[in-house]
């Protein structure tokens, strides 16, 4: 509507979609024809499909073999430890979830647990998982026969691992009392059961290894073990590399798609940046000292990024971020005439780096004004959002505002928007958010949340044949499951989060498990690096992955329809469903 009154008025509008990097492109050949270029974009497969060829390419290389098996290792398997939870209960649930499976094939208690069985495995030690001590004996107050959590039969050595932190605590429940037997403090529970055990294996002359949770979170257990051993005489046989990338990918089919994933959104981000290598590696070991094991874990994934950023590099002359920043710095260096006198972008928090340079340079140069419409605390990272602080320190690129603010507006039934907002704000300590609402568009949503036992089929053959359905997923592995639904609606579509456009009557979103690729997917958040290459990542955690949802609920006209498993439920998706 406002691009059709500034028509109206005899003035040149151009409109872009901040998450459509083609709309970028588009502008920027017109600029680069005007200047005088002809650059098109190099072919090639798409992101994704590049990412994966290349590393199966790479497993050949024993280097870059040797950095994948690492990586899962000390980083893909690891899963999040008690003291990450507020009660014992929803660390039970996440276990009882993501149940920690062995390459070995034992379910186990912990991913401390996971860690330990995998390394005695790839070094090929024998273990056995939680066998009866040598000596028939209880603790006190147990039930049953004391089980270490590993022995090694062929050298009568017992592994244990306690739930500490880093200033000798154990977990607490809100009240305090431990939750092995009611009474007493946790901490003098665990420090009075390891005296207990020390003496037992004392006094029946079997070595024990001690490792804790909190060496873990410092990425020095597995050393620390490893050390151990040694000065126990345990002979290494240790696997070769061969072996374990066989085992590791029997034992977890997505594991290249997860790494590649990773990758994918870390090189979109160092792409729409123009950062080079020696500027990553320099952003790593500067901004990660203080946190040993975050520093090894960016390590790693920059040992497996940087070998696919060279070779892409080398094979792609030109891509939509190079193309879109050449026509930036030709209008800085360049003469060219431009048409428009208005520029009016769309889903502006889904701006790239890229973008937002070449409307900065449009605006400086051109008698040019420039209209946003988005939401701009959803911003994102990436090739699907901007780096926040082009979007909150406006002055530095357009001359004459110290300080723009925004009325935040997404195109959804006034009803969800709402509730969005309350939840938004919601002891989250963002007092300056301050919407503007358009009431006037209401639509027909009640905002109400009705819930139901019916399958996703069910829910699709009782909506009216004349509504618009869109069904999203998150990754395409998903829409297996999804094809299979059988509907005489016609007017039915399947996409997944990143292809999606244009608006539906109901919006169905099936990505709400906690596990399978969980949503947020905590391995793609922890393991990607633009937080490393923008100079203001965003705070709110996991936020680029939870903008897919914002996404999502802006494709709805009237009904945003979730479908869960009750059991196995996101917390994120209990938040808005519950919360």
């Amino acid at each position: 509507a406002k691009s059709e009154f500034l028509k109206s008025k005899g003035n040149n509008v151009l409109l872009l979609n901040g998450g459509k990097l083609d709309d970028f492109t588009a502008i920027s050949y017109e600029i680069l024809k005007k200047a005088g270029e002809n650059v098109t974009k190099t072919p090639c497969e798409d992101m994704t499909t590049l990412i994966k060829n290349f590393i199966n390419n790479k497993l050949s290389d024993s280097s870059y073999r040797g950095r994948l098996i690492d990586y899962y290792f000390n980083f893909h398997s690891a899963g999040k430890i008690i003291f990450d939870f507020d009660t014992a209960k929803d660390y039970e649930k996440y276990i009882s979830l993501y149940q920690p499976i062995t390459l070995n094939g034992e379910k186990v208690k912990s991913y401390e647990e996971l860690a330990v069985a995998n390394f005695l495995f790839s070094i090929g030690v024998n273990y056995d998982y939680n066998a009866p001590f040598a000596k028939d004996c209880n603790l006190q107050g147990a039930r049953s026969r004391y089980k270490p959590d590993f022995t090694l039969p062929d050298y009568n050595i017992c592994i244990n691992i306690y739930e500490k932190n880093a200033d000798g605590n154990a977990f607490f429940e809100d009240n305090g009392i431990t939750s092995v037997d009611g009474l007493g403090n946790s901490t003098d529970f665990l420090n009075n059961r390891i005296l207990e055990i020390r003496e037992l294996h004392s006094k029946a002359e079997i070595p024990l290894i001690e490792c804790y949770t909190y060496e873990k979170e410092a990425g020095n257990m597995l050393s620390r073990l490893q050390n151990s051993l040694s000065s126990y005489k345990v002979n290494f046989n240790i696997k070769t590399d061969d072996e374990l990338l066989k085992c590791i990918l029997e034992r977890d089919k997505n594991f290249i798609d997860i790494v590649a994933e990773s990758i994918k959104l870390s090189i979109e981000t160092i792409l729409a940046t123009g950062e080079n290598e020696e500027t990553i590696l320099t952003l790593s070991r500067t901004k990660s000292k203080a946190s040993a094991i975050l520093y090894k874990r960016r390590e790693r994934m920059l040992s497996l990024i940087l070998p696919f950023f060279n070779y892409y590099k080398d094979v792609v002359k030109w891509d939509d971020f190079s193309i879109i920043r050449h026509a930036a710095n030709k209008l800085t260096t360049t003469d060219i005439p431009f048409d428009y006198n208005y520029i009016l972008v769309d889903d502006a928090e889904n701006l790239n780096a890229a973008s937002a340079l070449l409307l900065s340079k449009i605006v400086e140069k051109y008698d040019c004004k420039i209209v946003f419409a988005g939401c701009d605390w959803t911003s994102a990272v990436g090739i699907a959002g901007i780096d926040p602080v082009y979007l909150r320190d406006f002055g530095r690129f357009f001359p004459g505002y110290d300080e723009v603010t925004f009325d935040k507006v997404m195109d959804v039934p006034y009803s969800i928007y709402s509730a969005m907002v309350d939840f938004a704000l919601n002891d989250s300590g963002n007092y300056e958010y301050n919407p503007t609402l358009n009431k006037n568009y209401s639509g027909s949503a009640s905002g109400k949340i009705e819930k139901t036992t019916k399958s996703l089929q069910d829910v699709i053959e009782a909506i009216p044949a004349d509504k618009s359905i869109l069904v999203l997923y998150r990754y395409e592995h998903e829409f297996a499951s999804l094809k299979n639904i059988s509907t005489a609606n016609k007017n039915i579509k399947y996409s997944s989060i990143f292809d999606s456009c244009g608006k539906y009557d109901v919006v169905i979103w099936t990505s709400t498990k906690y596990t399978d690729f969980g949503f947020p997917d905590e391995r793609i958040c922890l393991n990607n690096i633009s937080d490393l290459i923008l100079r203001r990542p965003d705070t709110y955690f996991f936020i680029g992955e939870r903008n897919l949802l914002c996404k999502a609920v802006s494709h709805t006209k009237d009904r945003f329809i979730f479908v869960c498993d009750n059991f196995d439920v996101s917390d994120y998706i209990i938040e808005i469903t519950e919360d």
